[in-house]
């Protein structure tokens, strides 16, 4: 079991990328910008670390579909 504090480190760590990389888009004028990122990577962080939690021998299997969704969040926004 993960401990609270590396939970909140890694949400952190999460929005602060999620944000980069939103503003970075935004900058830009991408249709996905700051909202979008923040979302998806804080969506990815927290689906992953409950994967984690519940199965820490494996948690391979739903980190996987997250790669998979994001692929078709890639090709949707093309």
């Amino acid at each position: 079991m993960l401990a609270n504090e590396d939970v909140i480190i890694r949400l952190a760590l999460a929005v602060l990328v999620g944000a980069l990389i939103g503003l970075e888009r935004e900058k830009t004028k991408h249709a996905a910008g700051l909202r979008t990122h923040l979302l998806v990577c804080i969506g990815s962080t927290l689906i992953t670390l409950t994967s984690i939690d519940m199965f820490p021998q494996n948690p391979a299997p739903i980190t996987a579909a997250i790669i998979t969704g994001i692929g078709f969040l890639g090709a949707y926004g093309q």
